[in-house]
């Protein structure tokens, strides 16, 4: 799947400067602190893609080549939550407490052909099938991450378009980022992990040319966070804590913390 099995492929950051972490997709969901301490590895029985927490505090995680959404209460006692007919990738959960899913037919974005008919679905919290986006100006082809922001607004990343598209509560898409010719990019734009902070600001994992990209709410540009020059290689999945920090899982198995002071 996607680049290597040393990929961190999801941060979930908890209350008390901790994040879960998960990378390779394998079973194991490790605790880490802000400084990079191990505290405890919980086993999920099924490879993982991405964990996100309920508004209740309790984990949800997607088994992509299992094709199921998992629920664990304190990180323990992994059960089905609800069985996708595709395979789901990256998964977040609204105010509402509806779960939103990035469904795909190829297991791995690199098996997407033309044809495939990727999409957004919507779960309730008891793991019942809602609906899914269907605005036809904005056709996915491979949503791989997905975001609520604090104005409500929905962000995908659509890694096959190379493109971030920013969504209302009922799907339809307001507007869509493709990088930006200011930002000197010296290949094609990858995202891959997003996240947003408290005042609606989205960062976007760039996987080819190592950099962060700032948006506001809007989407609109305001610089490249970080590069490699920060020694950001391979950005994959991303996160910000409650404490404004920031965390970047690369593709080689490393976390890097950073401290946004300027928020």
């Amino acid at each position: 799947m996607d680049d290597t099995f040393k990929v961190v492929s999801s941060i979930c950051p908890r209350d008390e400067g901790e994040a879960w972490v998960t990378s390779g997709w394998k079973p194991e969901i490790h605790l880490f602190d802000v400084n990079g301490t191990k505290l405890k590895t919980q086993n999920a029985g099924r490879n993982i893609d991405t964990i996100v927490l309920s508004n209740e505090g309790s984990m949800i995680v997607s088994s992509s080549d299992q094709r199921q959404i998992l629920t664990g209460r304190n990180g323990l006692d992994f059960s089905v939550l609800a069985a996708t007919e595709m395979h789901p990738r990256g998964i977040t959960v609204n105010a509402s407490n509806e779960i939103l899913v990035c469904a795909a037919q190829s297991m791995a974005f690199q098996d997407y052909t033309e044809g495939h008919k990727n999409k957004i679905v919507r779960y309730s919290q008891d793991g019942k099938l809602l609906n899914e986006f269907n605005d036809p100006s904005c056709e996915f082809l491979y949503p791989l991450r997905v975001v609520c922001n604090v104005t409500g607004d929905i962000v995908v990343s659509d890694c096959q378009k190379r493109r971030i598209t920013i969504h209302r509560q009922d799907g339809s898409a307001k507007f869509s980022y493709s990088g930006a010719e200011i930002a000197n990019l010296r290949g094609p734009f990858e995202p891959r992990g997003i996240t947003c902070d408290s005042r609606g600001h989205i960062y976007v994992t760039d996987n080819a040319n190592d950099a962060i990209h700032l948006l506001d709410h809007t989407g609109k540009f305001l610089r490249l966070l970080l590069t490699n020059t920060d020694e950001i290689y391979g950005p994959y999945s991303v996160a910000m804590d409650s404490h404004n920090n920031l965390w970047i899982g690369c593709r080689d198995a490393t976390v890097k913390v950073f401290h946004c002071t300027y928020l």
